[in-house]
């Protein structure tokens, strides 16, 4: 096994809906409602939702697209 690269995470960056709701400028409500509608994927630790960085760009590729 290889070292990682430093800088380089194996792991993506995870964002909570609140981090999501700051960096798209908008409510938290509207991001939860994205994810009840299944339009934004999700990962749940427990009680956590968190929302991968690929993730984020695929739905915001998608909402640009459409």
């Amino acid at each position: 096994m290889t070292p990682p690269t430093p800088g380089a995470s194996p792991l993506p960056s995870f964002y909570s809906v609140a981090e999501t709701a700051t960096l798209l400028k908008v409510n938290p409500r509207t991001v939860r409602r994205w994810i009840v509608k299944g339009d934004l994927t999700v990962h749940r630790f427990g009680r956590q939702i968190r929302i991968t960085e690929p993730d984020l760009v695929t739905f915001i590729r998608q909402r640009r697209d459409s």
